[in-house]
């Protein structure tokens, strides 16, 4: 890909991203991996009056339920009816750890574009996040070029070795509510 056909780098494809997510309503079912277990749940994003709020609902056992809000992270398990609330600010999305100012990654990562695939048949540029020592792991997300939405984001370890993983097997995008 030539910078003349992608004119992004790397950084601008995921302040974009960080952006879509913080206005975008969206829905779809992701594959989480780690510690490897395979778990499919149905997720949703939901924004409003700048509040966002995410929604996981597991697909298999253990039947639960996950939502997280800037107050807090409640998970309901629907068997026992137990339930479990963490009151702490919560920023981050349960799909994609990125802060909301990527300068202050630049003292340890650097990123750039590594190329474009289709992911649940969107194209997306692959984003790589290499750290800059070997204290950090490599990740990558994937980010739908229509809406800068992630789409997938890998966690590596320094020698390659896939740490976690989540992916979206489908996704349905609401209007966004401000641009």
């Amino acid at each position: 890909v030539s910078a003349a056909e992608n004119p992004l780098t790397a950084k601008q494809i995921l302040q974009k991203m960080v952006h879509a997510m913080a206005v975008s309503d969206y829905q779809g079912t992701v594959v989480f991996l780690k510690n490897d277990k395979l778990e499919a749940m149905k997720y949703s994003h939901t924004v409003d009056q700048d509040r966002e709020e995410e929604r996981l609902v597991s697909l298999n056992s253990p039947q639960r339920e996950i939502v997280r809000n800037s107050d807090e992270v409640r998970c309901f398990y629907k068997l026992t009816r137990q339930v479990i609330v963490d009151h702490r600010p919560y920023e981050h999305s349960f799909i994609v750890d990125v802060p909301k100012n990527l300068d202050d990654l630049d003292a340890s990562y650097q990123f750039e574009v590594a190329g474009e695939e289709d992911i649940a048949m969107l194209p997306t540029y692959v984003v790589a996040i290499q750290p800059k020592d070997d204290y950090r792991y490599i990740r990558k997300i994937w980010v739908t070029k229509a809406q800068f939405l992630p789409m997938k984001a890998v966690v590596y370890d320094l020698s390659g070795v896939v740490l976690e993983q989540v992916v979206f097997t489908e996704i349905q995008v609401k209007k966004d509510k401000k641009q």
